[in-house]
């Protein structure tokens, strides 16, 4: 479902752990980050949340939302993907 140009992930729901598209703005909610957990692999941080709350998906189905360290997916980096997202 295309929902339009100028939209961006977001925080929602009466815990603001819902990923959700809304219009892009500079809100804290809208801005994440990649960080490395330390052993190689890398998890999804959310800025107005914390490094304490992961994007993940709720017990490996298809519903999105933020968990805590324990519960939270990893992904590699591989040495290649940072040519292909830059075009260099």
């Amino acid at each position: 479902m295309f929902l339009g140009a100028n939209r961006q992930l977001d925080l929602g729901g009466p815990s603001r752990k819902v990923p959700i598209l809304l219009n892009a703005s500079r809100e804290y909610t809208q801005q994440w980050r990649i960080e490395p957990w330390g052993d190689g692999t890398w998890h999804i941080e959310n800025v107005y949340k914390g490094k304490f709350l992961y994007l993940d998906t709720v017990e490996g189905g298809t519903t999105v939302s933020l968990v805590g360290a324990c519960a939270a997916f990893f992904f590699l980096a591989c040495p290649d993907c940072r040519q292909s997202l830059t075009g260099g």
